[in-house]
């Protein structure tokens, strides 16, 4: 499976989030230098997963994002499914009842 550049920023910013899991929320600013991504392009890939709550924001001077759960329980293939959509290779996968043969 190929990720588009998008999965992969957003892979590259999940793994830096459960870097620093436990501490106090991380800055976007901090991941973007990290990871070498626009800060702009990076909120967009935060907020998708804010609304599935994957991420929690934080706001005020101590503020940042982090994950709701421990790395262990974030799941990459449902990351992936909510920014890429599907992952299956045939739609059969996801909705038996569309092919004959399944």
């Amino acid at each position: 499976m190929r990720l588009s550049t998008r999965g992969q920023y957003e892979t590259r910013a999940l793994l830096d989030l459960a870097l620093h899991w436990g501490e106090e929320p991380v800055p976007l600013k901090d991941i973007a230098q990290r990871q070498q991504i626009s800060i702009h392009y990076l909120e967009h890939l935060i907020t998708p997963l804010i609304a599935a709550g994957i991420v929690r924001s934080t706001r005020g001077a101590r503020g940042g994002v982090c994950l709701v759960r421990p790395p262990h329980e974030v799941r990459l293939s449902e990351v992936i499914q909510l920014l890429e959509g599907s992952i299956a290779p045939v739609e059969c996968v996801n909705n038996p009842r569309i092919c004959s043969r399944s």
